[in-house]
């Protein structure tokens, strides 16, 4: 088996995402830009909040407190139109050159499958949470709590980007095999990813660190003209448009990595979209 190409994988990804940036910018633009910039416009002290979170955590933790419905409904809201507009843009960008209603098709089609995967995981999280509760308390008594809170962060964090790594390319899985059963969803995935899953976990760590030295430079300039102004629109609308840039690169990458693992590891499972 030839090893993971990162380079071609990132090419493979751009090209994915310039050929068809016109009809993804459409889907982002509704799916993801959309909804997050009339988050703001129905919710502007939430969205405030959850922007400066450093600034004023009492005042954040009343606010969640008091409006917790409206906070909980407008999150899954918000989830569901990102797990519809990554699937879309996934589905554009796979085999078979669909059309943009095809690919949103294929979409809704893959939601039931996509809330099953985060139902499966957060009853992993909740398992993972007892495990790691009694390791911590095990640290605690053998190093102190300063040494086992160190330990622990650096375990989390690897532990979070190597499972990232793992289940990163399930969404194509889903949207471009055909895959409708998320648990079998969760072993492609797991199968394809296993020779590479420390380039992946390098590849997207390098990726993050850009990616919050960007956001740092952008938001902190940014910061200072909504100030100025005396307002957070200026934030939340380039916030929302660099999510939205963001979720078409990060959508190219995931069928790239898909693409090259897929083609190595031999037939897809499920229904391949020809």
């Amino acid at each position: 088996m030839k090893q993971f190409n990162l380079g071609q994988a990132w090419s493979r990804a751009m090209t994915l995402a310039r050929g068809n940036f016109q009809f993804l910018a459409v889907i982002a633009g509704l799916f993801l830009f959309l909804p997050s910039l009339l988050f703001y416009v129905v919710m502007p002290d939430t969205m405030g909040m959850m922007m400066t979170p450093a600034d004023d955590p009492k005042a954040m933790a009343e606010l969640f407190a008091d409006q917790a419905g409206p906070i909980v409904g407008a999150a899954i809201l918000l989830m569901l139109c990102s797990m519809v507009g990554y699937a879309a843009m996934v589905r554009l960008m796979g085999p078979g050159r669909p059309t943009v209603g095809e690919a949103l098709s294929a979409a809704i089609r893959a939601l039931p499958t996509l809330i099953g995967c985060i139902l499966l995981f957060l009853v992993g999280y909740l398992l993972f949470s007892l495990v790691f509760g009694l390791l911590v308390t095990a640290l605690a008594m053998a190093v102190g709590p300063e040494g086992a809170a160190a330990l622990m962060l650096v375990l989390i964090l690897v532990l979070i980007g190597y499972i990232f790594a793992r289940l990163c390319i399930m969404m194509p899985v889903i949207v471009n095999e055909g895959v409708s059963n998320p648990i079998t969803a969760y072993t492609r995935s797991w199968k394809l990813t296993k020779p590479a899953a420390w380039r992946i976990f390098g590849f997207f760590a390098l990726l993050i660190v850009a990616y919050m030295v960007i956001s740092l430079l952008v938001f902190g300039a940014l910061g200072l003209i909504a100030a100025m102004v005396g307002g957070m629109f200026v934030l939340a609308l380039v916030s929302s448009l660099i999510g939205m840039l963001v979720s078409v690169v990060l959508s190219g990458i995931l069928v790239a990595i898909h693409e090259q693992l897929a083609c190595q590891s031999g037939p897809a499972l499920g229904e391949t979209f020809e």
